[in-house]
């Protein structure tokens, strides 16, 4: 049964909320804007198949945030944030303990990457939860070759703070390990 494992590494990556020292990127914030149901359409036109996951994420209180450039999403991200009692797995895997936003599923198109709009979507989503009071910690989560990513919430202040390994069968995650989390 060779193949049908797959183990992947991921970094952790948190920083606390800032109070107002935000990070300073090139932000745009007529084109920066929280997603709705309304875009879902503009959603399959932008990333065809990805619909079924918005609807997923926004149904579970996922909260996206995209970038429209000429009538397409050239970029988006998600946010969640953890409001109960108890750590939660978020996407079946990754725990999020209660008070911590977490930060997934960044996407830039890739005629739009190196042009700073993750870097965007990261600030954006830090700054509106500060508008609403959150104090909590930040967390996110990367495969450790995704370079730019990682540099880009870096750059905002994150730091790798942990390492997290998913072990799955096919493209079902069965067991996650926690190999180490600085706090």
């Amino acid at each position: 049964m060779t193949g049908l494992f797959n183990v992947s590494d991921f970094a952790i990556l948190s920083r606390e909320m800032p109070r107002d020292d935000f990070p300073t990127v090139q932000t745009h914030p007529e084109i920066v804007s929280e997603l709705t149901r309304d875009d879902i359409e503009l959603i399959e036109s932008s990333r065809e198949g990805y619909s079924r996951v918005v609807r997923h994420y926004l149904d579970n209180g996922h909260r996206g945030v995209k970038i429209v450039r000429r009538g397409i999403i050239v970029a988006l991200g998600w946010l969640w944030v953890n409001e109960g009692a108890t750590t939660t797995r978020v996407k079946g895997y990754f725990p999020v303990s209660p008070g911590e936003a977490y930060f997934h599923a960044d996407w830039t198109a890739p005629a739009a990457r190196g042009q700073g709009l993750h870097s965007n979507l990261i600030v954006f989503r830090m700054l509106l939860l500060h508008r609403e009071g959150f104090g909590g910690r930040l967390v996110a989560n990367m495969s450790h070759s995704n370079l730019s990513s990682m540099k880009n919430y870096e750059r905002a202040g994150f730091h790798v703070s942990g390492e997290l390994r998913v072990r799955s069968f096919l493209k079902w995650p069965l067991s996650v390990h926690l190999l180490k989390e600085d706090r």
